[in-house]
């Protein structure tokens, strides 16, 4: 029994997606997250799904943020990273923060990035915040030629 495990069972859950090259620029198609085994829909305009990833060789990433709607789009500073990819699991590194995504290739050049918790987070005697920080969110990206940019945006002042 136990060598049926190691030779069928594992390598059936140890597969791994088709390799995404990620290098390039990916732009926000959609965004949202799972609730009870559904798919909810962000409701994101022209000014938040110009949100856009670059990813270079030399494993530095660029994520360009815009928040509001189209009648009152911001944009944030470029948020800079570095990249790796271990199988399927994206990590975005910055000075203050560490992301884990899986990446899913999708058709065409679309990819499926979802969060990736190392641990589920427990919050004793709260419930609501719990199942907040254990969401899994996702964004669909696709791959274009050039430079996303919102124009009439403006910026987003720090405090």
């Amino acid at each position: 029994m136990t060598l049926f495990f190691l030779l069928v069972w594992i390598p059936l859950f140890g597969q791994t997606q088709e390799k995404v090259d990620l290098v390039g620029i990916w732009k926000l198609e959609e965004a949202g997250f799972y609730e009870s085994g559904n798919r909810e829909i962000k409701p994101f305009d022209a000014c938040r799904l110009s949100r856009n990833f670059t990813f270079t060789h030399n494993g530095k990433a660029i994520y360009r943020y815009y928040e509001g709607s189209v009648a009152d789009c911001s944009h944030g500073e470029p948020e800079r990273y570095d990249w790796s990819m271990q199988d399927s699991v994206l990590t975005l590194k910055s000075e203050t923060t560490t992301d884990y995504k899986i990446v899913r290739k999708l058709d065409g050049d679309a990819i499926l990035l979802e969060t990736y918790l190392l641990e589920k987070i427990d919050i004793p005697d709260d419930e609501l915040t719990t199942r907040i920080l254990n969401t899994i969110h996702y964004e669909r990206y696709r791959r274009v030629s050039s430079p996303v940019l919102f124009k009439g945006s403006k910026a987003i002042n720090k405090l």
